[in-house]
C-alpha cells in the first residue's frame, strides 16, 4: 500500500481494499472503535470486528491513588488525551467531565479556546 492509495482512501475515492488491509491500517494507526468504523465506512467495507470495546480497563487501585491526591487535581488520560478517570479536585476544575460522553471527555477539548468559553 502506498501513500497515493492511502490518500485516495482518506478522500473517499472508489478503491478496493480488503478487510485484512483495513485491519492492518487500523492496527498500525492504533485507531479506536469510532475511528476504525469510519475507516471501514470510507472504504465501503463492512466492519466485522465486535464493537463492544469499552476502552482501557483500569485497576481499582488507580482511583484510590487519585483520591489520595486530593486536594490536588489529578486524572488518568490516554495517549489521545481522553480522560478515563479523575478525582474530586479535577472535577471542580472541569465540572463538565462527569457529564461528558466518551468522545467529548478529552482534556484537549477542555483547553481549546472556543470550548473553554462555552464551559
Amino acid at each position: 500500500m502506498g501513500v497515493t492509495w492511502y490518500t485516495w482512501l482518506e478522500q473517499g475515492r472508489p478503491i478496493r481494499a480488503s478487510i485484512q488491509v483495513l485491519e492492518a491500517v487500523a492496527r498500525t494507526l492504533q485507531l479506536d472503535t469510532i475511528e476504525r468504523q469510519h475507516l471501514f465506512r470510507l472504504a465501503e467495507v463492512p466492519d466485522t470486528a465486535h464493537s463492544d470495546e469499552s476502552g482501557p480497563v483500569l485497576m481499582p487501585q488507580i482511583q484510590v491513588v487519585l483520591d489520595g491526591l486530593n486536594p490536588m487535581p489529578a486524572s488518568v488520560v490516554t495517549e489521545r488525551f481522553d480522560v478515563l478517570t479523575w478525582n474530586a479536585a479535577y472535577e471542580v476544575l472541569f465540572p463538565h467531565t462527569a457529564q461528558a460522553t466518551p468522545p467529548e471527555c478529552n482534556s484537549l477539548l477542555y483547553t481549546s479556546p472556543g470550548r473553554a468559553a462555552a464551559a
